[in-house]
């Protein structure tokens, strides 16, 4: 009986070696698999900001809720989503360093300054802060950057697919390449600038326009209601589903209307 406890004591102490040694030998090679460079950029904005979550010092990251890795060796950040996570003033919002960095959402926190982007970046919501201007963006596929105080934008990317830059202070467009969807809505524009033949989707109400550029063959939605119109196009897009002209200067539509059309506001 007494070699029996003897037994399961040594057992029980040789266990305990074991795990404190798989323990010891895994933990560094957990934290290896992350970018260090990616995790000090983390820990910076943790700092300058005043954000909550926990820092990756001294432990595996505390912040896979708002980060996803990807798959490369080691495991880099390819999307930040820290939308309404500022809580007290920030200086701004530094992720040059996110080398792989393809989506980013920092809506919703006031943050008064954008740094430099890094030039992986796709998918960009940067709506709902206190920004005045915008750094230069280079391969974009989507930018949302409503709800600034944005008086212009930069030159924007030829890959650029959706813009929404509704409810800020411009007073005109940059050149428009590839959109497939703009929303202008709610700025201070007198005129737009030619529309790519791509766009499919048109949201500029609630500015100063007197008339329209010529609008693509192939668009489908139309909302230009809010302006000082006296006449649209004629031929509209054979193309058009949708379209809201209400509280603008019209007196007529043209026609015929496009058989495509199901809803239509001219109130």
């Amino acid at each position: 009986m007494q070699m029996r406890k003897i037994a399961t004591k040594l057992t029980c102490k040789w266990l305990i070696a074991l795990l404190t040694f798989a323990f010891m030998a895994f933990a560094p090679q957990a934290m290896a698999q992350y970018s260090a460079a990616d995790l000090a950029v983390i820990d910076a904005m943790i700092s300058a900001n005043g954000l909550s979550w926990t820092p990756s010092s001294g432990g595996a990251p505390g912040f896979d809720w708002v980060v996803t890795w990807n798959a490369s060796s080691p495991q880099q950040i390819e999307k930040l989503d820290v939308s309404g996570l500022v809580t007290t003033p920030a200086p701004g919002l530094t992720v040059s360093g996110l080398s792989a960095l393809k989506e980013l959402d920092c809506s919703g926190n006031s943050l008064p300054l954008l740094s430099a982007l890094p030039s992986t970046l796709e998918v960009l919501n940067c709506s709902d802060n206190s920004l005045t201007a915008l750094p230069v963006l280079t391969n974009l596929t989507e930018l949302n950057c409503s709800g600034n105080s944005l008086p212009g934008l930069p030159t924007l990317p030829s890959t650029l697919e959706v813009l929404d830059c509704s409810g800020n202070s411009l007073t005109a467009l940059p050149t428009l390449s590839n959109l497939t969807a703009l929303n202008c809505s709610n700025n201070t524009l007198a005129g737009l600038p030619p529309l790519p033949s791509t766009l499919e989707v048109l949201d500029c109400s609630g500015n100063s326009l007197g008339g329209l550029p010529t609008l693509p063959g192939g668009l489908t939605d139309l909302n230009c209601s809010g302006n000082t119109l006296t006449a649209l196009q004629n031929p509209l897009p054979g193309t058009l589903v949708a379209l809201d002209c209400s509280n603008t200067g019209l007196t007529a539509l043209p026609d015929p209307l496009p058989g495509t059309l199901t809803e239509l506001n001219c109130s």
